[in-house]
C-alpha cells in the first residue's frame, strides 16, 4: 500500500465514525450531512491527485479541531489519537517527498517549455506512485 493510499484509508476510517447521530458540539459544523459531504468531496479530490487536500485533512486532525472534538463528544477519542498519529506520520513523509522531488525537477529543468513539460510530467508520474 502506498503512503497516499494509507492516508486515504486513515481519513476514511475517521469518516466512517461520523454517522447521522454524531454529536457535533465544538466541531465547527452545524450538520452531520454538511461535514460528511465536505469530507467525501475532499477525499475524491485527493484521490484525483489534488494534494492540497492533505492540508485540509491536516487541519481536521489537529488538536482541538474537527476530528478530535467530534471524537471526544462521541466516545472514540483514543482511536482518534491513533489515527491522528498515523496521519501525521504519512503526511510528513508525503510532504517531504513532494518537496524533494519538486526541487530535483526544478534543478534539472532546461528552462525551455519542453523541459518544463517533462518536469511537470515527472512530478505527476511520481505523485501517482505515492
Amino acid at each position: 500500500m502506498t503512503e497516499l493510499e494509507e492516508i486515504i484509508k486513515i481519513i476514511k476510517t475517521a469518516r466512517l465514525k461520523i454517522t447521522d447521530d454524531t454529536e457535533l458540539v465544538w466541531s465547527g459544523y452545524d450538520s452531520v450531512a454538511g461535514l460528511q459531504a465536505d469530507i467525501d468531496k475532499d477525499i475524491k479530490e485527493l484521490i484525483a491527485g489534488d494534494l492540497t487536500k492533505l492540508d485540509s485533512f491536516k487541519f481536521h486532525f489537529l488538536p482541538t479541531s474537527t476530528f478530535q472534538e467530534i471524537s471526544l463528544s462521541n466516545g472514540w477519542s483514543e482511536e482518534c489519537m491513533e489515527l491522528s498519529l498515523d496521519f501525521d506520520k504519512c503526511y510528513e513523509s508525503i510532504k517531504n517527498k513532494v518537496e524533494l522531488n519538486t526541487a530535483e525537477v526544478i534543478d534539472n529543468r532546461t528552462g525551455s517549455s519542453e523541459g518544463k513539460d517533462r518536469g511537470l510530467h515527472k512530478i505527476w508520474s511520481w505523485l501517482k506512485g505515492l
